[in-house]
């Protein structure tokens, strides 16, 4: 069917990361939730959405998470409930459109994997430490792609602070107080019934920030995620026919030329970015930067 297709599509096509991460939540909160409605239906309790979140979700206790490593990397396409998974989506597709045209689409996927797994710590540290959760820890457990984003949302607006969103009733607002105003909310919803969470958001905001920071100095944290990330979109490629041309033996190498550091010439536009802002770039830097960025 064509709409099968479709969705192979976007793990074949170039740069399309935003809507890999997109489609693998939606694809998670449906198959949770039919599942969910099957077992309900066979009157099977251990098949009720609670049970499956808690059974994905980072649990807060050690103990648990030594059972439950995997929880780590699920948790975060996991939601509990439409609007959470609607909010998400939308802010990452929103603002993570912006920072895929500044650093590509792998670095972006990246991001939002890298900054999850930090907010799940930061979660898991807050209720080890905090007496707060004391009463709770056995049974709190997290969802939700929020740390993730959150992530992606502070890298941006660290890459591009002056950046300019229109919002409805505001006008033109720059990303820099977006995501001030993001944290700030998190902040002051710790004294919430979400506490845990909060935390959490605040750790993948920290992740973001830091993760572009080091990007501009020359450190990379993205590399180690391509390799799992690049296996599992090679399984929707189609299989491509190979085969060798033999050469005389006679025949010397042609010697290959210099490869030029795209490396350095990303981290030289970034400093102007950091400096000048995005919008101060050339069109030639801007089509460097995005050309690079997906090589890399």
């Amino acid at each position: 069917m064509s709409y099968i297709q479709d969705l192979k599509n976007v793990f074949i096509e170039k740069n399309r990361g935003i809507a890999q991460v997109i489609v693998v939540n939606v694809a998670v909160f449906l198959t949770t939730g039919i599942i969910s409605v099957l077992f309900i239906l066979f009157n099977k309790p251990l098949g009720s959405s609670d049970y499956i979140q808690n059974m994905l979700g980072v649990p807060a206790d050690v103990t648990r998470l030594m059972y439950r490593p995997y929880s780590l990397f699920t948790y975060m396409f996991v939601h509990a409930g439409i609007w959470h998974l609607a909010v998400n989506m939308l802010w990452l597709n929103w603002i993570g459109s912006i920072l895929v045209d500044l650093v590509g689409s792998k670095k972006v996927v990246a991001c939002y994997i890298l900054g999850g797994l930090f907010a799940s710590l930061i979660f898991i540290a807050a209720y080890n430490v905090f007496p707060l959760f004391a009463t709770v820890k056995g049974s709190a457990f997290l969802v939700g792609a929020s740390g993730s984003v959150l992530a992606v949302v502070l890298a941006a607006a660290t890459l591009t602070p002056d950046f300019s969103l229109r919002l409805l009733l505001f006008g033109d607002v720059k990303l820099k107080y977006l995501a001030l105003v993001a944290v700030l909310l998190d902040v002051l919803q710790i004294a919430g019934s979400n506490a845990g969470g909060h935390l959490a958001h605040l750790g993948g905001a920290a992740f973001g920030f830091a993760y572009i920071r080091l990007m501009q100095q020359g450190y990379d944290l993205s590399h180690w995620v391509y390799v799992p990330v690049e296996y599992v979109k090679s399984l929707f490629a189609p299989k491509k026919m190979s085969y060798t041309v033999s050469k005389p033996q006679n025949m010397a190498a042609k010697p290959q030329p210099e490869q030029l550091n795209n490396q350095q010439q990303i981290d030289e536009i970034l400093d102007k970015i950091s400096a000048q802002g995005y919008e101060n770039l050339s069109s030639a830097e801007k089509e460097k930067l995005f050309r690079l960025s997906n090589k890399n």
